[in-house]
């Protein structure tokens, strides 16, 4: 059974406004300017959070990155494998499991326990 990857890109929360690069005033500003011009002709790309989600049989871990600029789909690409957010959204997804594995183990062990102790008690 393959794990299954989605990609949600949302609206970032974080206002761009001194949060997009730190690099001087000029280039605060340009950069600041270029996201404005893009969200207005539609980008969404333009300052956004990425999520990936790594699924498989009713189970999913995720990873998630806020602050994001992209000129297009491959610029986002680029993010995300740069990141490699595939991979720890997997990560995410095997620690979930692993823990839902442990929580089982310690409910069975504790049935046990409890029809053992019913054994006792029949009438």
């Amino acid at each position: 059974m393959p794990v299954e990857y989605e990609i949600k890109v949302e609206a970032e929360q974080e206002d761009y406004h001194g949060n997009v690069s730190a690099i001087d005033d000029a280039t605060d500003r340009e950069n600041e300017q270029w996201i404005t011009d893009e969200l207005n002709r539609g980008n969404d790309l333009a300052w956004c959070s990425v999520l990936v989600y790594a699924k498989i049989d009713g189970f999913e871990g995720w990873d998630s990155l806020g602050g994001v600029s992209c000129r297009n789909q491959a610029d986002l690409d680029e993010v995300i494998e740069s990141h490699d957010m595939r991979g720890e959204a997997l990560a995410d997804l095997k620690r979930r499991l692993l823990a839902v594995e442990g929580e089982s183990k310690a409910q069975i062990l504790a049935a046990r326990k409890a029809l053992k102790a019913l054994e006792g008690n029949e009438s």
